[in-house]
This record gives structure tokens, sequence and C-alpha cells, in this order.
């Protein structure tokens, strides 16, 4: 436990004070949701020598539900638009033009 209390006391330290921790956090939980939602509609199966694809849900109906929680996707990218909002404001206050902020973007990704 000591280890994981470092590890974020050594995240925080590296942070920006300017970065908003809740809108890093719905995006760490969008992602866990696509990835944990993707699992519950497609998973590989070892069929003795060869890999197939099965759906979980097919063998357990009942998690039918529980698969709508993890519908994020529409979290994540109205987190990704308000951080790309923000960045494309901080970059306007330092005095650069939309075509360099969309080219510094790019070279990120």
């Amino acid at each position: 436990m000591s280890r994981l209390l470092e590890g974020a006391a050594r995240l925080d330290a590296a942070t920006p004070a300017s970065r908003d921790r809740a809108v890093d956090a719905l995006r760490a939980l969008a992602i866990l949701g696509v990835v944990l939602g993707h699992w519950l509609v497609t998973a590989l199966v070892a069929d003795g020598s060869t890999l197939r694809t099965d759906s979980p849900l097919r063998h357990l109906p009942s998690l039918a539900p529980v698969s709508w929680l993890f519908q994020t996707l529409a979290v994540f990218f109205l987190v990704g638009g308000q951080v790309a909002t923000r960045g494309l404001a901080s970059s306007r206050a330092r005095g650069e033009s939309y075509g360099q902020w969309l080219r510094a973007r790019l070279a990120r990704l």
C-alpha cells in the first residue's frame, strides 16, 4: 500500500497544477469502460489448438445490464473535446495560431 501511495505522490508532484484531475479520472474511467465493455461483447477463447472469438454475454446473459454501465464512449469524447478546447485556449493565450496548435496536436499523435 505504501508503494501505491509513493507512486501517487510522485505522479502528483510531476503533474502541473493547471491539470484538472477530475477530467483525467473521467478519461481513465471512460477508457476502462470501453475496454471492459468490449471484453463483455467479444473475448478470445482457446479451443484446443485454435483461437476463436466468443461473447461472454452469450453464456452469461444476466450480465447484459452490467454491459450498459460500460457505454462510456460518449464520456471519452466529451472529455477529449473539453481537453482539446482548453488546449486551444491556452495556445491562443500564448499567441499561437490555430494552425500551430493543430500541428502540435497532430505531432503528439
